[in-house]
């Protein structure tokens, strides 16, 4: 499924300054916890006004984690997903 930034409401995009690596990073977010076939990245991809809030949304939650927890994405599956290690600890602890 490729997706662009040109899918998405221009206004909504520029205010909150979304970029192509969000949008990179939503599609992996959003794979690591609902899998391939995620039915969020379904619903960003519609694109328009229901895609831009759908994104919106994952881009404004996934900001938040990233500001509490800036390594993320180079943790492993098993240190953020499976609750092994300390960052998979304080940031499950903050959900």
């Amino acid at each position: 499924m490729e997706i662009s930034l040109a899918d998405f409401d221009p206004a909504t995009v520029a205010q909150y300054a979304i970029t192509e690596q969000d949008l990179q990073r939503v599609a992996r977010y959003v794979q690591l916890l609902q899998g391939e076939d995620a039915p969020t990245l379904a619903d960003i991809a519609v694109g328009g006004y229901y895609g831009t809030s759908a994104l919106l949304h994952e881009v404004v939650e996934l900001r938040a984690l990233l500001e509490g927890e800036s390594e993320l994405f180079q943790m492993s599956v098993d240190a953020s997903l499976l609750g092994s290690g300390r960052a998979s600890t304080q940031s499950a602890s903050r959900l």
